[in-house]
């Protein structure tokens, strides 16, 4: 069952590293021809993908959380928050891609979105 757990998050990262790599290029690919036609489809990409990111990582390291304040932290949400960030600023530098906050913040509210599911049907 945790190899499932593992490779499912493997599985999600991969297809993200997958997807940014051709962003990165000024490639092109019918998902993001797609995404161009949905409105405000970047948005829900990176909503989906990095909650459903957050939500694997999650599982896969079976939902173990750390201490800030009171507050227990999932650290699956943690690394992928991290990851979004460092990814988006990354934009920054690459001339094919646009450093856009709003991705960021909407790449947070799938992670969000992730961690009060996690928290709903599995416990803390």
């Amino acid at each position: 069952m945790q190899l499932i757990r593992i490779s499912s998050a493997v599985a999600v990262l991969g297809f993200i590293v997958w997807a940014i790599y051709l962003a990165n290029q000024g490639g092109s690919h019918t998902i993001f021809r797609w995404l161009a036609v949905v409105p405000h489809g970047d948005k829900w990409g990176h909503f989906m993908l990095f909650g459903l990111l957050a939500l694997t990582v999650n599982l896969a390291l079976r939902f173990s959380t750390f201490k800030i304040f009171s507050s227990r932290i999932y650290w699956g949400s943690a690394l992928v928050i991290t990851f979004a960030l460092l990814e988006e600023f990354s934009q920054y530098y690459i001339p094919a891609r646009t450093f856009d906050p709003v991705d960021f913040a909407v790449s947070v509210m799938g992670v969000t979105f992730a961690t009060w599911l996690s928290r709903k049907f599995f416990t803390l």
